[in-house]
């Protein structure tokens, strides 16, 4: 059964817009006046983004496979000690 219908654009209506008359009385010399929008990032997004710049992007895939096989087959045995350990590590490095 095939689901992907990738390039079929088959029932899909592409949007529309309406153009409108200017009336006489407008000028059409200028156009209309677009408030601008000005965006501020607070202390706190500005740290949040520090802090995932921190993050390493790489990771082990062949132990996040041998965990999920042993997870899988119901053999997973996390260590609470080894887990806390480095939860408390990454906790004063943020400190």
């Amino acid at each position: 059964m095939k689901i992907d219908n990738t390039g079929n654009s088959a029932g899909i209506i592409p949007t529309q817009t309406k153009r409108t008359r200017r009336s006489e009385t407008e000028g059409s010399a200028t156009a209309p006046e677009v408030p601008s929008s000005k965006v501020r990032i607070s202390s706190e997004g500005s740290s949040a983004t520090k802090i995932s710049d921190q993050v390493p992007e790489s990771f082990d895939a062949e132990k996040v496979k041998n965990i999920r096989d042993q997870l899988l087959a119901g053999a997973y045995q996390p260590d609470a000690s080894q887990i806390a350990g480095g939860m408390i590590k990454h906790l004063q490095g943020l400190l």
